[in-house]
């Protein structure tokens, strides 16, 4: 579990990403309704185009008894960038081995809460380097750990009806299965889901060290990181004016620390993000012609 989330958050870099919701109902030996929100309304679906080409689809709904329910999906064998379409659920390849599956999805409800404070620990550290994922590694993690939880899409339609520039907005109708063994087996039915992303441009991503003076400019990982509400801020500086700025996922500045800032050493200053929904944040800190970021993540 913690090898999943971590790589859903690890592609938030990714260039061409999606930020919304999966809602639908789910029915069977389980029932339930998802909505790819937190408590606090901050929507959590994740959609990755990439250039392999891939699709990736990731997002989880919180309970109010600290439970979530996650959603995963990957669509292969597709078009750079995205375009109008239907995915047949599981697709080509060999049923028996789900990970070689052309579409997989895969649902896991009620995880608990614990899972997902462990994850958000390490989530900046998988991400503040370039290392690609082995995607393969986790999903047989996922199938190993899961085994007895997780439900696999065994047929249906994912279907991306309407697809722009900016936004992706489609369909979802599946019947999935738990691969382990029940009698009578146990399945869910998911029924008139609706689809609906908008793109997130996040030029902030674009990080630029001045490679020439490494020791005049420098911004540290912050701690507590994921935090709530405080955390803080550290960066060196010299003979540098100094901005810092905090942008959300949608790269939107939220709030300016520091403006022109121009005492040299090193300096800390501490963050409350109390008026700001849960969620990632970016600390962006310019310095002349050097930008640095960093990830954190605001958790309640």
């Amino acid at each position: 579990m913690i090898k999943l989330i971590v790589f859903i958050f690890s592609l938030l870099a990714a260039q061409n990403l999606y930020n919304g919701q999966i809602n639908f109902n789910y029915s069977g030996t389980e029932s339930g309704s998802f909505s790819s929100l937190l408590l606090d309304s901050t929507k959590t679906g994740i959609l990755i185009n990439q250039e392999d080409p891939s699709i990736i689809i990731a997002s989880f709904t919180e309970y109010e008894d600290n439970n979530y329910d996650l959603f995963f999906s990957i669509l292969q064998d597709t078009i750079f960038p995205v375009q109008e379409r239907t995915f047949d659920i599981p697709g080509s390849g060999d049923q028996s081995n789900p990970i070689s599956l052309e579409a997989l999805t895969l649902f896991i409800p009620n995880i608990d809460s614990n899972f997902v404070v462990q994850l958000l620990e390490i989530i900046n550290d998988s991400t503040s380097n370039d290392d690609s994922i082995d995607i393969e590694n986790y999903l047989e993690d996922i199938f190993l750990e899961f085994s007895n939880d997780l439900y696999v899409g065994l047929s249906g339609e994912i279907n991306f009806s309407n697809v722009t520039d900016s936004s992706i907005t489609g369909d979802i109708s599946l019947v999935m299965l738990k691969p382990a063994f029940y009698f009578p087996p146990h399945t869910i039915t998911i029924e008139g889901g609706s689809i609906n992303f908008n793109r997130v441009n996040l030029p902030i991503l674009n990080t630029e060290k001045n490679i020439n003076t490494p020791y005049s400019f420098e911004l540290f990982d912050s701690y507590p990181n994921p935090f709530n509400p405080e955390t803080n801020i550290h960066f060196f500086a010299k003979n540098k004016t100094i901005s810092l700025l905090i942008y959300n996922i949608n790269g939107n500045i939220v709030e300016s620390v520091i403006s022109n800032f121009n005492t040299s050493g090193y300096h800390r200053f501490k963050w409350n993000a109390n008026q700001h929904p849960s969620g990632v944040y970016f600390l962006k800190l310019v310095a002349e012609n050097s930008v640095q970021t960093k990830k954190i993540m605001f958790m309640k």
